[in-house]
This record gives structure tokens, sequence and C-alpha cells, in this order.
């Protein structure tokens, strides 16, 4: 298995399949790229160079590879009693046009598309983001010196997700953060503002 890339990719909707937790993700690209770079023959990794890859225990790769079987992403192509050979499904249809694939592929990257899409518009919805005039509102309240534009810019310009690709659970908490920064970046304002507050 012979591989031609020093990266893994990882397509939109595996990403954002709330199904999978990150070992499981980089555990299916991981058998996804040895797919790619065996031309047609599988992935014959252990579970021990698996676990030694992913950074978990042995247990702990079976059943992810129990689960993502269950999702339908992989599945077992052959086991000789002591060697198995793993096939990732997204070789079959994740960088392909959805006809052209075969129709076992074709319901199931509909099926993970769909699920991956009601998963975000479910958590979307039950999330309440604030406006521009809530933040600079609260912003001012607390008496926080960094730019309220700026910060609103920022997370709403990536979805309000933080910079780990992490959604944001807390705004409020944002701003604590954001402040602080803020107080690292201009210590001798931050010392003058504080002065000020003393004497008031």
């Amino acid at each position: 298995m012979e591989e031609k890339s020093r990266y893994l990719t990882m397509p939109l909707e595996v990403f954002n399949d709330t199904r999978l937790d990150a070992t499981e993700k980089i555990l299916l690209m991981r058998i996804d790229s040895f797919c790619r770079a065996g031309y047609g023959e599988g992935c014959f990794a252990t579970n021990e160079y698996l676990s030694s890859f992913c950074g978990c225990s042995d247990r702990k790769i079976s059943q992810s590879l129990t689960h993502l079987k269950e999702l339908g992403y992989i599945e077992q192509k052959a086991f000789d009693g002591r060697h198995r050979t793993l096939w990732s499904r997204l070789a079959d249809f994740s960088y392909l046009p959805r006809k052209n694939c075969d129709p076992a592929s074709q319901i199931l990257r509909t099926e993970y598309i769909e699920t991956s899409n009601k998963n975000i518009d479910k958590e979307t919805k039950a999330k309440k983001f604030p406006t521009l005039a809530e933040v600079r509102e609260y912003i001012k309240a607390q008496g926080y010196h960094f730019n309220p534009d700026e910060f609103f810019n920022y997370y709403d310009a990536s979805g309000w997700h933080k910079a780990n690709g992490k959604p944001v659970k807390n705004w409020k908490q944002c701003c604590v953060t954001w402040e602080s920064t803020w107080k690292q970046s201009n210590p001798q304002r931050a010392q003058d503002n504080g002065r000020k507050k003393k004497l008031i």
C-alpha cells in the first residue's frame, strides 16, 4: 500500500457527521487513504498500527471499526483467519458525481449526506446566536474594550465556530477570552483603565 500523498483529505459530509467522533473520522480517512493508494486492493493495516496512528487503544479501534461498518462507511472485503482486508466505501463515491456511483453506493451517499445536513440543521435551529446589536450592548455593559464589530464578524463568518472548528456554546464566554487577549496586547491601556476605575 504505497501512498502518493502525505495528507489525509476528509469530505465535508464526513467532517459534519455528528454520529462520528474525532477518532472515527481520522480512522475512516486513514483506511480510505490506504484504499486509494492500493489501487483497489484495500486496507491491510492491523488494529495495532491503527491504534498507534490514531493515538488510542486497540479496543477503541475495534469499537470504531464496528461503528463505521454499521454506518456503511467501511466493509470487510476478506479475512483469511489471521489477516483482514478493509474497504472504504468513500473510495467508491465520495469524490464522484452521484450518477457515476453504483446503486448501493448511491443509496449510501444520499443517506449520509442527508443525515449530515439534518444534523447540522437541528444544531443550528437549537442555538440562538446574538445579533450585532446584542453583542455591542453586552460588550458596552461589561465595560470590555475590544471591538464588538470585529468579534461579531469573526464568528458570524465562521458560522459561530471557534478556530479549532468546535461550535460556540457560550458566546459570552468568548467575550471574556477576547477581552483577556485585548489586555495582553494593550497592557499599558489596560493598566490606565484600571487606575481610572479605582479613582472613580
